[in-house]
C-alpha cells in the first residue's frame, strides 16, 4: 500500500457530540499522516477519506498526552484539543504512542508536498520564465532561485488546477481566490510533479477547513476543547 494508506492504528473511540456532549463510538484510523474518524467499523475500514467523519493531519499536532483519568488521552493542535478516551488503559498508551508528535516525522515529511523549479507564466500581455516554490502549502514565484518572491499565495479548498490551457500541452492553470495563473511546465515529468504537489497541496487545505467546520460549537468550549469517550460520539 501507498504511504498515506497505511494503517499504523485503528479502533472505536468515543466523542462527545455538540454542546450537550452527545455520546457516540467512533471508528478512528491513524496513518502515517493523519487521523480520520468514521460513523463505524465498515466504513472506515476502507480507509476513504470521502466516508470519514472528520479528518485531522497529524503535521498539524502539537502534543499528545495522558488525560485526566486512566483511559482519557488529549491531542493538542495550535486551534484546538481533542479528548480522547480509549477501552483500557493499556489502549490509552498505545494511541499516545502512535500519535506523539515526531513519532512518523520522517513518513509525514516524505508525503508533504515541496516542490520548486521553473514555469514558464503566461499572461495577458506577456509570457516570462518564473522560479516557482511551493512549501508548507504556499506557493510563490520569483525572476530567479535566488530572488525574494514577488507574489505568494496560501492555497486552500477555495483553490483548483485546471489541465491545459494558455501556452502548450504541458499548460495548467492554478485558480485562487484573487488571480488565475497560467503556467506551463518544461517537460512531462515536471508538469506531473506539479499538477501532484498542488493537488496534495489543495487538497490538505480542503482537510483543514473541513476539520475546523466539523468541530461545531467549540465557542461552548474553554480553548475550543471537544471530547471524546469510549461510548461517545462525533461530530458529524
Amino acid at each position: 500500500p501507498s504511504l498515506q494508506m497505511e494503517v499504523l492504528k485503528q479502533g472505536y473511540l468515543g466523542m462527545h457530540r455538540g454542546v450537550f456532549k452527545t455520546l457516540k463510538d467512533r471508528w478512528v484510523v491513524a496513518t502515517p499522516t493523519r487521523l480520520a474518524w468514521y460513523k463505524n467499523k465498515s466504513t472506515g475500514e476502507t480507509n476513504d477519506l470521502a466516508a470519514s467523519s472528520g479528518v485531522l493531519e497529524l503535521s498539524a499536532v502539537l502534543s499528545c498526552a495522558p488525560g485526566g483519568d486512566a483511559k482519557s488521552f488529549t491531542v493538542t493542535t495550535a486551534d484546538l484539543s481533542m479528548v480522547f478516551v480509549a477501552r483500557s488503559s493499556e489502549d490509552r498508551d498505545s494511541w499516545i504512542s502512535t500519535l506523539r508528535p515526531g513519532t512518523h516525522a520522517t513518513a509525514a515529511n516524505a508525503s508533504a508536498a515541496h516542490v520548486e523549479g521553473t514555469l514558464t507564466l503566461v499572461g495577458s500581455v506577456d509570457v516570462s520564465k518564473r522560479w516557482c516554490v511551493l512549501s508548507g502549502g504556499v506557493f510563490s514565484h520569483s525572476a530567479k532561485a535566488d530572488a525574494t518572491a514577488e507574489a505568494e499565495v496560501s492555497l486552500n479548498g477555495l483553490c483548483s488546477v485546471l489541465q491545459g490551457g494558455k501556452g502548450a500541452s504541458l499548460a495548467f492553470t492554478l485558480v485562487t481566490q484573487h488571480a488565475r495563473l497560467n503556467l506551463v511546465a518544461p517537460s512531462q515529468s515536471e508538469y506531473d510533479r506539479w499538477l501532484s504537489g498542488l493537488q496534495d497541496a489543495i487538497e490538505m487545505g480542503w482537510r483543514s477547513a473541513r476539520l475546523s467546520l466539523s468541530l461545531c460549537p467549540l465557542s461552548f468550549y474553554p480553548r475550543g476543547r471537544m471530547s471524546i469517550s469510549p461510548h461517545g460520539g462525533c461530530l458529524v
